[in-house]
This record gives structure tokens, C-alpha cells and sequence, in this order.
């Protein structure tokens, strides 16, 4: 499970998992409005930085992953803010992207026993936009989207 921007880091966790554990599913998470994944061009007036991209990547093909989910740039700012909250763990909109999409697969897909999220960020950065009082409401979510959400906010009180 790996947010994308440029790609690189999702084809080169799919190629090695290919190659030493090929049983692996790689799930590529996506923004709404990206197109690194073939997604559809749309505006993203909260865009993350890191997250998603307004061109097609170099470096991934369809093959790199066997699902890709979409998330708007906003649900992935509140899941580090859900985060944050529950655990201290404070992660950037990639990160916290990765998190909210492995969480989507997990509720969607029954079979997944062992998931991996990468978390290439940290959320340092980000004081001004996702951590502040300024970060915009969520846009209306897909219902397996919001159970995510909820599960993620739930497990961050136990």
C-alpha cells in the first residue's frame, strides 16, 4: 500500500515484491484529480503535496499494482488529523493517505490478512495546511470511504 506522486516508490516496491513475492497484492493509492495512475485530470483545490499528480508517471505501468484506490487529497488530510489526535503520530498527506487506502482495502476486501503501508513523510512540514484550523471539511466520501474513516478514528481512541 503506497500513495503515488512521481511513482517511483510504488514501482519499485511492486518490482521487488514481483520478483522475491510474487503471492503480494499492491494496492497504488491515487488522488482524485490525479492522473499518475490514468485517473481523470480534475481541479484539487487542497492539493497534498506528494500526492498524486497532474501527468501521467514515468516510471509505473499497469502492472505495478493489482488495485488502485482514490482518495481526495482532503480525506487524507484528515486521516493524519485523526491520526495525530489518537496516537501523536503525526504524518504527512501521503502517508496519511496510504493509511486511510489501506484501511478502504482492508473493510473491502476480506481476504487481506498482512498489510504494509509505506509512510514516506512526516507531517513537520505540513503545520500551516493539514495540522491547522484552516484544513476544509472532507468532500461527501464513497460510504466504504467513510467507514474507513471512522474505523481509522475508532481504533486511534483504543
Amino acid at each position: 500500500m503506497a500513495a503515488v506522486s512521481t511513482g517511483g516508490t510504488l514501482a519499485g516496491l511492486s518490482e521487488y515484491f514481483r520478483r522475491s513475492y510474487p503471492l503480494t497484492r499492491v494496492v497504488a493509492v491515487d488522488a482524485v484529480g490525479s492522473v499518475a495512475t490514468g485517473g481523470s485530470l480534475r481541479p484539487r483545490p487542497f492539493k497534498v503535496p506528494g500526492f498524486g499528480s497532474g501527468r501521467a508517471s514515468a516510471f509505473l505501468r499497469p502492472q505495478h499494482w493489482d488495485r488502485r484506490l482514490q482518495l481526495h487529497d482532503v480525506q487524507a488530510m484528515w486521516a493524519c488529523r485523526v491520526l495525530y489526535a489518537g496516537t501523536d503520530l503525526m504524518l504527512g498527506g501521503s502517508a496519511g493517505a496510504a493509511v486511510l487506502g489501506a484501511v478502504v482495502a482492508a473493510l473491502d476486501d476480506s481476504s487481506l490478512r498482512d498489510i504494509c503501508v509505506v509512510c514516506p513523510d512526516m507531517g513537520d512540514s505540513y503545520m500551516s495546511t493539514i495540522y491547522s484550523n484552516r484544513c476544509p471539511e472532507p468532500p461527501e466520501a464513497s460510504p466504504i470511504q467513510r467507514e474507513a474513516l471512522a474505523a481509522l478514528e475508532s481504533a486511534c481512541r483504543l
